[in-house]
């Protein structure tokens, strides 16, 4: 297909593909009963669009990358996509967002504390309880991990989220805000973003980014990392590159 790049792919019923290296096609069909899995460390690109009709399993570290402007993705299949990650403890938030459609907080989170399933509240710069509900599209949480009594010095976890990946345009209202007030937003794909495109794209968003790092040893050195254009300031003591 010369207009997208790369041969269109079908994975016919009863075949389990795993993608193990990184590979570019243009448009991907699963049929009933078949299953693409991308292996961790690996990204599969797709050019075009994604009919499936049965299962893709996106591993912890793996991508699934399209590229297409618009959404055009098809078929009555699911996307499971799982992130593994090491906190320190149990009680140590992080910030997540959903890459798929209608995840529920409380079916991605069912480990967690429910009480300790957050969002921020925009309008009153303040954070509200959120034990419960759709995950929105490019809406950041902060939750804390899978509850390990007596566990510290950090343990894997990992969350999965199950439904339609989300692609093409995301939009995200966000109303009743001043200028110097804060948004959390998430990443809504299963794909990393390039924030200086981004911020260049919203010129009314200050082209500042700040993380929240909860892997330092010490919890009271856990604070927020931030990155523009002009470079970064990492957290004290962080475990991350």
């Amino acid at each position: 297909n010369n207009n997208t790049g790369g041969l269109d792919a079908t994975v016919k019923t009863g075949q389990s593909v795993a993608i193990g290296s990184n590979a570019a096609i243009a448009d991907l069909t699963i049929e009933a009963g078949a299953t693409v899995t991308i292996s961790a460390g690996n990204t599969l690109t797709v050019n075009g669009d994604i009919a499936n009709n049965n299962s893709m399993v996106i591993e912890s570290a793996a991508t699934l990358l399209q590229t297409k402007a618009a959404n055009a993705n098809s078929g009555s299949g699911t996307y499971t996509v799982s992130r593994e990650f090491t906190p320190q403890d149990h009680l140590r938030f992080s910030m997540w967002s959903s890459p798929v459609s209608n995840e529920d907080i409380q079916d991605a989170f069912s480990s967690s504390n429910a009480n300790d399933r957050y969002e921020y509240d925009a309008d009153n710069q303040a954070w509200s309880a959120y034990a419960t509900g759709v995950m929105n599209a490019g809406q950041g949480y902060a939750v804390t991990p899978t509850i390990n009594n007596g566990v510290s010095g950090g343990f894997s976890d990992t969350k999965t989220f199950v439904g339609s990946i989300n692609n093409g345009d995301v939009s995200l209202n966000v109303t009743g805000i001043a200028a110097s007030d804060y948004i959390l937003l998430g990443n809504p794909y299963p794909s990393a973003l390039n924030f200086a495109t981004f911020a260049a794209d919203h010129s009314d968003i200050l082209p500042t980014v700040y993380y929240w790092d909860a892997s330092p040893g010490n919890s009271g050195d856990a604070q927020y990392a931030s990155w523009n254009a002009s470079g970064q300031t990492s957290a004290p003591n962080s475990n991350r590159n």
